[in-house]
């Protein structure tokens, strides 16, 4: 929550501002558009109230909803296509919302 906190993607009632994660989302993986428009498909347009514990706070379900999708669309990472540079991208961006 703090690290969400901090990138301003919080609303003033400490849930999640979609809008701000999406905007993120979109400017991290600028260069890879297949794999943010199945970010934005999977984890911004579908219900992710069933990801993880129902304990969880909304952060934690996104980043699992982030995460698998890129799993998912980068299941070997490598230099071709939609995995080209993914890889530390994606180990920055979970850095930061650890």
């Amino acid at each position: 929550m703090c690290v969400a906190r901090k990138l301003n993607l919080l609303t003033e009632e400490d849930s999640i501002n979609k809008d701000a994660l999406l905007r993120f989302v979109e400017e991290g993986f600028k260069t890879e558009i297949d794999l943010v428009n199945a970010i934005k498909k999977k984890c911004f347009e579908e219900d992710i109230s069933n990801i993880g514990k129902p304990e969880m706070c909304e952060v934690a379900k996104y980043k699992i909803c982030i995460t698998s999708r890129m799993a998912e669309d980068c299941p070997k990472w490598d230099s071709k296509g939609i995995c080209s540079s993914a890889q530390q991208k994606v180990e920055n961006f979970m850095k930061m919302l650890s």
